[in-house]
């Protein structure tokens, strides 16, 4: 028996005997000895709470305390030892490794399950001595291969890789499930003899594409002295599946792990040859399989030299590919001080030009010059192009160039990357000439829609009521962009404007912008989010939600109150009112977050509102936590996250 445990502290079982109010006090107290009883004289569920418990709290004494109650077959209990084990695992206490060990000859004949458990808290804990047991196991096959190979996928242990290694020649491939435990837990033994395997995994056509996809990540993840022989000329051709795997994780890590040896990187060379093919009958690499070879060499800068970077020139030059061009945009750029001519010269490419433009605005010295010079006497794409690279690049002489392009002789695609510019340029004396733009009814939508943009950006008080005339427009595009620009007014006016349309608007993208609007809108708007929370349209009411978590005061907390115990709104819209609340943690929303843990219907939204009345903190808040633990053990299992951020009285 640990030292003090006959001693509850004053929180003992009270007249109805251990519950789990009464434990949960304990916790509260950080009472180990207390808990320590409830768990040796509880009924079963309340003595398994115990022992969660005492693992939350985690100090010394706590896990000397789970230590005798591993010990303890006096308890009578084998449950609660269980639990024991599994908490001292969690703790990674390396003294239990003994205790482990008796208690799992002790369940030899038990369930699975239990077995399991002990299994697991040996693979946490580690150790020499947890090692030669599982593997003495598993040689003489006293559990299941699955229970051992969970177990090691938690034990890096250097001599658990041979036991792997011949678990995976024994799983079939029939057995998918089978083969990702087993190449789950070779990747997490970081160990070179795994790595060819995996990579010989990850090579071989016959391996499905979940194995394949776990046999990457755990690639991955291997340390690069880790690596199989990066001498290796087929490493290249054994990722070469991977790379073309469609998942957006597979391929991407597939793709980065070429640039770790010569052979993956002659493998990136030639897909990029590759896609310069243009002869019907040679093979050509998918666009994907290019994009993320360039992907990488965007991340990897130089890495395949002279010769790759002169590749990657000629990809944007030639390409046939409009997104195979975009992509090497910014490779180019990040390979030296020749880069700037060579986008300059790829600005007249129409399809790519808004990429090369983000290129050229993102090298450390963006070309200004040239791109006035193309700005004021280009000619076709480029002239977009460089008014779209000055304005990301933050060229703040460029506005009177800027603001002469948006002028009606001018094309519309030149007027709308101008508008842009001058809107990222946030340049007020350009408010003006936006506002007759977007007021404009002869003018072009999209002319009038990216000037709305801009006037939300700059924020100019003056432009505020053609903004709102727009909201009237029959183009839905203008009124999408005019709802969306008024968030850049914090002012009640844009606010009481934008209520009517998120609750008529027909257009659901309409009403969507409106609300988000108004959430930028922030204190001003609260009023309208608040009438909007009473008459709820259910095609903006995860938006809505977001806006009145960003809207501060009490009547804001009392519409997310309304949301979250309104029975018509939806599941995941009552969710995230209630993580909203849970989150503002003001007094306000301790009394709905209290009603909601007191309704047993919606178990579901339980965890989010203890936890949002425990970071409220004080004396009302902490009576409802303990007094939703008073239910059942259940119940603390609950809120235990909630009773470690109460803390002690």
């Amino acid at each position: 028996m640990p030292r003090g445990a006959g001693d509850t502290g004053g929180h003992g079982p009270g007249q109805d005997g251990w519950d789990g109010y009464a434990i949960a006090r304990l916790r509260l107290d950080g009472d180990v000895p207390g808990l320590y009883r409830a768990a040796r004289e509880a009924d079963r569920p309340t003595a398994y709470g115990s022992v969660a418990l005492l693992a939350d709290i985690g100090s010394p004494a706590a896990a000397d305390a789970l230590l005798d109650l591993l010990r303890g077959r006096d308890t009578g209990r084998l449950g609660t030892r269980l639990r024991a084990a599994s908490a001292l695992g969690r703790l990674r206490e390396a003294r239990a490794v003994p205790a482990l060990l008796r208690l799992l000859d002790e369940v030899a004949g038990e369930s699975d399950r239990r077995r399991k458990t002990v299994v697991r808290a040996l693979g946490r804990i580690g150790g020499p001595g947890a090692a030669a047991v599982l593997l003495r196991r598993w040689e003489e096959g006293e559990d299941p291969p699955w229970v051992l190979v969970h177990a090691l996928t938690r034990l890096r242990a250097p001599e658990a890789v041979p036991a792997l290694l011949t678990e995976w020649d024994r799983v079939p491939a029939s057995d998918p499930f089978g083969r990702i435990r087993v190449v789950r837990a070779l990747g997490t033994q970081r160990d070179p003899r795994a790595g060819a395997v995996l990579l010989s995994v990850a090579g071989d056509p016959a391996t499905v594409p979940p194995v394949r996809a776990e046999a990457i990540d755990a690639l991955a993840r291997l340390p690069h002295d880790s690596w199989p022989d990066p001498q290796d000329p087929r490493t290249g051709e054994l990722l070469r599946p991977g790379v073309a795997d469609p998942s957006p994780r597979t391929g991407p890590l597939a793709a980065g792990l070429l640039a770790r040896t010569p052979a993956g990187r002659t493998e990136l060379r030639r897909i990029l040859d590759g896609a310069l093919r243009r002869t019907p009958g040679d093979h050509r690499p998918s666009v994907t399989v290019v994009v993320r070879a360039l992907t990488v060499l965007r991340e990897h800068p130089g890495l395949l030299g002279a010769a790759g970077g002169g590749l990657v020139v000629r990809l944007l030059r030639e390409a046939p590919q409009p997104i195979v061009r975009r992509a090497a945009a910014p490779v180019v750029a990040a390979g030296g001080p020749e880069a700037a001519e060579v986008l300059l010269t790829a600005l007249d490419d129409e399809r790519i030009t808004d990429a090369v433009a983000a290129a050229l605005a993102g090298l450390p010295v963006p070309p200004e010059e040239r791109l006035l010079a193309l700005l004021a006497h280009g000619t076709g794409p480029a002239r977009r192009g460089a008014a779209a690279a000055l304005g990301l690049a933050g060229c703040a002489r460029a506005a009177p160039a800027l603001l002469a392009a948006v002028d009606a002789t001018e094309p519309t695609d030149l007027r709308t990357a101008a508008a842009d510019a001058l809107g990222a340029l946030r340049h007020r004396p350009a408010a003006g000439r936006l506002a007759a733009l977007a007021a404009d009814r002869e003018e072009a939508g999209t002319v009038r829609a990216r000037a709305l943009c801009a006037l939300g950006l700059i924020g100019v008080p003056e432009s505020l009521p053609v903004v709102l005339a727009c909201l009237r427009e029959p183009r839905e595009a203008v009124r999408v962009r005019a709802a969306s620009a008024l968030g850049g007014f914090p002012v009640p006016q844009a606010a009481q404007a934008l209520g009517p349309v998120v609750a008529g608007d027909a257009d659901p993208d309409v009403a969507r912008a409106a609300v988000r609007a108004l959430g930028h809108i922030g204190a001003p708007a609260s009023s309208v989010l608040c009438g909007l929370a009473h008459r709820l349209r259910p095609d903006i009411a995860p938006d809505l939600v977001a806006a009145l978590a960003r809207c501060p005061g009490a009547d804001a907390t009392g519409a997310l109150a309304l949301l979250a115990l309104s029975p018509p709104v939806p599941g995941r819209v009552r969710a995230d009112a209630v993580r909203a609340l849970g989150e503002r943690a003001t007094p306000e929303c301790v009394a709905p977050l209290a009603e909601l843990v007191a309704d047993g219907r919606r178990y579901a939204c339980h965890p989010d509102a203890l936890r949002g009345l425990a970071r409220a903190g004080g004396t009302e808040a902490r009576g409802h936590v303990l007094a939703y633990c008073r239910h059942s053990a259940d119940h603390v299992e609950t809120a235990r996250e909630a009773l470690g951020l109460l803390g002690p009285v």
